[in-house]
């Protein structure tokens, strides 16, 4: 299964004219995205993540966006985006886990981009990872977890977790738990950028 995640910096139009953004998901379903999930930034309100599940048989290459219905992609885009967003691509499949769905299902979601170290090779990177995986998975009032690698920038890894609140996730930074992934995480990355997301899901009007 392929998931893609997408963020931009919103312009003022996506908070004063919601029909913007809800002609593009609709777009989306339209084309056969039938799992899509979208929040903006509890620290920057400004930045807008949209997470996109091809998960119904075809993937990115397969998808045919009804350009006559609801427009230019790219220009309706950027009626709410200051800048083109940025994508990514992460390909789930039989050797990892699938998208948990239950970390955007959470009340908050914590994304945090990490940049691997250029020496890593891919077989560390996944073990380290996935023992994170397995450590933050038992925090307490966690709501599950997962990573998953830019297709394009396999470097680039994004691990999502899913949190009661963020004085919870806050609450596991002091642990012993969170002592361990810190260290598990200095071996591995070269850099990391942390937030969090309280996500909806997209309802079919």
């Amino acid at each position: 299964m392929i998931t893609e995640y997408l963020r931009f910096r919103t312009t003022p139009s996506f908070s004063s004219d919601p029909s913007l953004f809800a002609k593009l998901r609709e777009g989306a379903r339209a084309a056969g995205i039938v799992n899509q999930s979208y929040g903006i930034g509890v620290e920057d309100k400004e930045v807008l993540h949209w997470i996109i599940q091809f998960d119904q048989g075809f993937g990115p290459k397969d998808f045919v966006w009804d350009e006559a219905k609801y427009g230019d992609f790219t220009k309706e885009v950027m009626k709410i985006a200051q800048e083109p967003p940025q994508s990514a691509f992460m390909h789930f499949d039989d050797d990892k886990e699938p998208f948990a769905k239950e970390v955007t299902d959470a009340p908050v979601t914590e994304l945090a981009a990490i940049e691997l170290k250029e020496d890593l090779s891919e077989e560390e990177a996944s073990k380290t990872l996935n023992d994170i995986r397995s450590i933050v998975r038992k925090a307490k009032n966690g709501k599950g977890a997962c990573w998953g690698a830019d297709n394009d920038k396999p470097k680039n890894v994004y691990l999502f977790v899913g949190w009661e609140s963020v004085e919870d996730h806050v609450a596991f930074t002091k642990t012993d738990s969170f002592k361990e992934v810190q260290g598990m995480m200095k071996n591995i990355i070269s850099g990391v950028k942390m937030g969090h997301v309280a996500f909806s899901d997209h309802v079919q009007q």
